[in-house]
This record gives structure tokens, sequence and C-alpha cells, in this order.
């Protein structure tokens, strides 16, 4: 019996960017040469092109700020990526792509693991938090705080369960460096995600598991 569908329910997907969709590099990914992306990476964005699934990848790029990342390269590296989830068959509708150039310095809003930039998301697809199903997928725990942090600050006031939002660390590069990587406390706060997964492919199926389960947390990757 196929599993029932949760009624009403948007599904975002976030992604961060360098360590997920490409590979990250040290002192950040700065031109077009440096942008190698994820194995198979238009294969696993056709499979999210499905139950109106919406993807936002939101990313911090504070070499903008410190002046080693002209926007213009910025926007070519992001032409790059809509044009493979367009050709993975995603509507331009579902996708979308928010950047944070501060610095910590800067004391901004959306730097992560501030929640600035999935606020972006959301008003930009329109959709009300406490019928949405937040996943993210990111290489680093800052990228898990962020969605904890915006449970806590939007969802949670709101009466939404923390089975709302699912976190998956994926172990590609960064987090997979050392086990330290994986156990740093973040804020004073110890940040746990919810999965940990090896390739972007896997964090993929994963997210269509848990969507199918609505949610449930019934598959290991």
């Amino acid at each position: 019996m196929p599993a029932k569908k949760t009624p009403n329910k948007e599904t975002l997907v976030l992604l961060d960017r360098d360590g997920v969709l490409c590979k990250d590099v040290k002192d950040g990914v700065l031109n077009i040469s440096q942008l190698k992306l994820a194995p198979k990476l238009s294969t696993s964005l056709g499979k999210l092109n499905k139950n109106g699934i919406r993807i936002g990848i939101v990313t911090n790029q504070p070499s903008i700020s410190r002046g080693k990342l002209k926007m213009a390269e910025l926007r070519k590296m992001h032409r790059i990526l809509a044009k493979k989830a367009k050709d993975s068959g995603i509507s331009a509708r579902n996708f979308t792509i928010k950047v944070c150039p501060h610095t910590n310095e800067d004391n901004c809003k959306c730097r992560k693991p501030k929640t600035g930039l999935i606020k972006q998301v959301v008003q930009q697809f329109r959709l009300r938090s406490r019928n949405t199903r937040f996943y993210i997928v990111g290489d680093k725990l800052t990228d898990i705080q962020t969605l904890e942090n915006y449970y806590k600050d939007v969802l949670k006031p709101l009466k939404v369960p923390r089975s709302a939002i699912t976190t998956i660390l994926l172990r590609w590069g960064y987090a997979d460096e050392s086990e330290a990587r994986r156990t740093l406390t973040v804020g004073n706060i110890k940040i746990v995600p919810d999965y940990e997964v090896s390739s972007f492919d896997k964090a993929v199926d994963l997210v269509l598991k848990l969507v199918r389960h609505n949610g449930l947390k019934t598959y290991l990757a």
C-alpha cells in the first residue's frame, strides 16, 4: 500500500552550494575554472523535478565583500547551475539562488547560520511556513544550524512540530575531513544533523524517500 501524502503541504529543499552542488575550494570558488560540479548533478536535480518540490540554493559568498570575487563572475557560475536545473526539467518558478555576500564582520541578517536567506526563499515562493516541510542539505554544521535557527525563530512560535524540518549533512569534502567537523558546537549549541550522507545523489534519494513517507525517519543513507 503506498504511503499517504500529507495534504496541503509544500516541500522546500534548501541546498548549500560549495561542498554540495560543487566541490569546495580553500578561500572560495572564485571563477568558473574552479567550479567543479558534483558527480551526477543533472541526474540528481532531475529527481527533484516532481511533486512541485521547490529548490532554493542558499550560499554564503564572503569573497564578494573581500573583493576577491566579482559579482559578474558569480552570476556566470549561477547561470551554469540554473541551466543544469532547467535541463533537468525543473521549472524556473520552482528554483532560486540566494546569496549572502557579507563577512561575519558585516553583522548582516543573511549570512548563515542566520536565517535571512531562508526567509528570502520563502518570500519569493510565497510559501506559508506553517504549511511547508523544510529540508536542508549542507556540508557544514552552520548549514544545519541555519534551518534549526529558522525552526526556533519562525516555526516553533507557530507551534509547528520539529518534524517539519529535516537536516542532512553531506560528507563530501569539508565534513569528511575529520570527525571533529561533524561534532562541533556552533555558537555554544551542539549541532547534530538528522542524517549524514556521502553524496548529493544520496541526499536527493533520502529527501524523496522522506517525502514519500511524510517525513518519517525510516531511511538511513
